[in-house]
């Protein structure tokens, strides 16, 4: 019978440490991925909000190309209006319109500035602009104290022939 001696290496602890370097590695790996997937989700939410900017827009449009003798140029709705029952003017239609619409909007984008102008005749161009804090930006309105506005702007203009 033969005795076997194993010959001990002087190696003890070298594949712990390359353990643990492999989890440090992996684990800032991770983070990175993490830190990708967050930014792609304000980017898409961003993207979502300027296509909702757009349909909301369009229904706008819509909505004076079926009224073109009322002037739409930010009125402020003030009183409760219902159309949907009855044949209104086009001034109330307008009103209702801009009521309707504007519940829409607060809906949709908390906190957002609207504008709607014209301009022109006896073609009205309409410009219709929204401004809300989006996720990419820090959100304040710098512009008031000579700084950068910096929220998310978008304008549509559109013609509506009388």
């Amino acid at each position: 019978m033969t005795d076997f001696q194993f010959k001990h290496n002087r190696q003890d602890g070298t594949t712990l440490i390359e353990v643990l370097v492999t989890i440090v590695l992996l684990g800032i790996g991770l983070l990175g991925l993490a830190s990708m997937q967050n930014i792609s989700l304000k980017y898409s939410y961003d993207s979502y909000l300027r296509t909702q900017s757009a349909l909301i827009a369009s229904d706008m449009f819509d909505r004076i190309r079926a009224n073109p003798t009322a002037q739409y140029d930010d009125i402020t709705a003030t009183t409760s209006v219902d159309c949907t029952q009855t044949t209104c003017a086009p001034a109330t239609m307008m009103q209702y319109d801009m009521t309707q619409w504007a519940a829409r909007v607060d809906e949709t984008f908390p906190g957002a500035a609207t504008t709607i102008t014209s301009a022109g005749t006896p073609i009205n161009t309409y410009t219709i602009a929204f401004k809300w804090e989006s996720r990419t930006s820090d959100g304040a309105d710098e512009s008031a104290t000579g700084g950068d506005d910096d929220r998310a702007e978008f304008s549509y203009t559109a013609r509506v022939s009388q």
